[in-house]
């Protein structure tokens, strides 16, 4: 009886621990893969942002762009 409660023991604390840690890695990809994901879409969103400024500010300045090629001409 001793013996075999003692191994039921160990089994479950092995089955125990495989799982824990079955768990804990599972949970680290997750959350790894998670972190990149909105890394890339923190950069994502950055370069739609960058673009945007660029496109607004020619969108904005044409003028000025071409009142300098005048100037350089004369």
């Amino acid at each position: 009886r001793f013996i075999s409660c003692v191994y039921m023991c160990q089994i479950s604390s092995i089955r125990l621990k495989s799982w824990l840690i079955g768990i804990s890695e599972s949970l680290f990809t997750w959350t790894r893969t998670e972190m990149i994901r909105s890394c890339r879409a923190y950069i994502c969103t950055k370069r739609l942002i960058r673009l945007n400024r660029l496109s607004l500010r020619r969108v904005a300045f044409p003028e000025r762009k071409i009142v300098n090629k005048h100037h350089e001409t004369k």
